[in-house]
Order: C-alpha cells, then sequence, then structure tokens
C-alpha cells in the first residue's frame, strides 16, 4: 500500500502508473482496480529499462518506488 503512504504525505498525489515485474502480480493490480480497491492507473509489466517514460514527461514531480515489493 506504497500509494496509500504517499497519499497521506501528500495529499493531493495521485498514481499516474505501477510497474510490476512479475505477471501474477499485475493481475491482481488489475483485479483490485477493477473492484475499486486502487484508484485505476497504467500498471507496466516487466522491466523498467523497456518503459518509454516519455509520456510523463512535464506531469510527474515524484518517482515512488518500493524494495522488496509488499506482499
Amino acid at each position: 500500500m506504497l500509494d496509500l503512504g504517499v497519499e497521506l504525505a501528500c495529499p493531493g498525489s495521485r498514481v499516474l502508473c505501477m510497474v510490476e515485474w512479475e505477471a501474477f502480480a499485475a493481475s491482481v493490480l488489475l483485479a483490485r482496480m477493477e473492484e475499486a480497491s486502487l484508484q485505476p492507473c497504467p500498471v507496466f509489466c516487466g522491466d523498467l529499462a523497456d518503459i518509454d517514460w516519455s509520456a510523463f514527461a512535464g506531469i510527474a514531480n515524484c518517482v515512488v518506488a518500493g524494495f522488496p515489493c509488499q506482499p
């Protein structure tokens, strides 16, 4: 629930996307979005280096990552 922690620390913040290495974990994120436990956003599955981050230029103020990922 890293997104909740950021939202509590910085009111008005929102998640622009999520990145998940494992396909199963990404499917869980999508399921949580469908049931409205998480706000909808794009979920990228794979390596961070393979993502074109230019779409987020000028609209993202902060990048937050958790390591290791929470269960």
